[in-house]
């Protein structure tokens, strides 16, 4: 049996790509996404849009992202 649901979300803000999306507890979501170049955040969502949580990192988190030039040490 496939269980399937619809929520439409509109964000407060605009994100340049979200990533991986996930349903989390109580009809809420949290999402791996971009706020602009080498700048990742993860988002803790309501249904209403309202962002309960949101941490940017300043170096990608993404795994499967390109790498920077930054990020490698050549011995």
């Amino acid at each position: 049996m496939i269980l399937k649901s619809e929520t439409r979300v509109k964000l407060p803000k605009v994100y340049r790509k979200i990533m991986y999306l996930y349903p989390a507890y109580n009809n809420t979501f949290v999402f791996l996404g971009s706020l602009g170049l080498r700048q990742d955040c993860v988002t803790h969502v309501d249904a209403d849009g309202n962002i309960l949580f949101e941490k940017s990192f300043h170096v990608p988190m993404d795994t499967a992202g390109m790498l920077s030039d930054r990020e490698f040490i050549l011995l």
